[in-house]
């Protein structure tokens, strides 16, 4: 295998590796409705020929050349070029002409110093990396694929503590009272009762023994009523 056939086989793989890699090539068409898919590989002198090998006045013309590298791995030679000119009634006439032809071994090895092809060697070597990468499309996620993000220990609520109901302090006293009067109440039934009995039975000399049982029966009842107090509370 000689240096240009090497050349070519280096030229296929580095279409394929473009493509792989995701690298959009560009489409070159030219007047004639030639056209093809690929890469600017290096730009080539503009004194050239063109296609119909005239060569085009230098004068009001501005043109360029491209080599150009398609995805089957072939080289073709692209020439953008614009003429200006007059008509007859002297108005600016712009001109643009776009030719599309295969490059020959001459413009490959025509494209740099040192040993043919070498040139050619090293910029398809760096064709992968110069040439401008296509942005992969971005594929929707799944729902079940999305996962929500766990939450940090700092960012989650401790859990709230069960309260204990504490008794109304009000009301278990308001209870107590209320026992209270009602013992001291029955104390003052029982005491009236008493007195009047000892009244009837011993006349004036059970005065002092009416009024002591009476106080009995006050401080009896206030007492029983005290209880009955402190014991309704603790029950509720």
């Amino acid at each position: 295998m000689d240096a240009y056939e090497e050349l070519l086989a280096l030229a296929r793989g580095t279409a394929r590796t473009m493509l792989a890699q995701g690298v959009a090539p560009r489409s070159f068409h030219d007047d004639g409705g030639s056209a093809v898919e690929g890469w600017v590989v290096d730009r080539l002198p503009t004194g050239e020929q063109g296609g119909d090998g005239l060569p085009l006045p230098a004068s009001g013309v501005r043109s360029s050349c491209a080599l150009v590298l398609d995805v089957d791995g072939r080289f073709h030679r692209y020439r953008d070029s614009s003429l200006r000119t007059a008509d007859s009634r002297g108005r600016a006439v712009l001109t643009r002409r776009l030719e599309l032809s295969p490059a020959s071994a001459r413009t490959l090895v025509g494209l740099g110093p040192g040993r043919p092809f070498d040139q050619a060697t090293v910029l398809l070597e760096q064709l992968p990396w110069t040439a401008v990468a296509r942005r992969p499309a971005t594929r929707p996620i799944p729902a079940a694929a999305v996962r929500t993000p766990a939450r940090p220990s700092w960012a989650q609520r401790p859990e709230a503590e069960p309260v204990a109901v504490v008794p109304d302090g009000g009301t278990e006293r308001a209870g107590t009272a209320a026992r209270l009067l009602f013992g001291f109440a029955g104390g003052c039934v029982c005491a009236t009762a008493a007195t009047l009995a000892c009244a009837a039975l011993l006349g004036d000399a059970a005065r002092p023994v009416g009024l002591t049982t009476a106080g009995v029966c006050v401080a009896a009842g206030t007492a029983v009523g005290a209880l009955r107090g402190r014991h309704g509370a603790g029950s509720d």
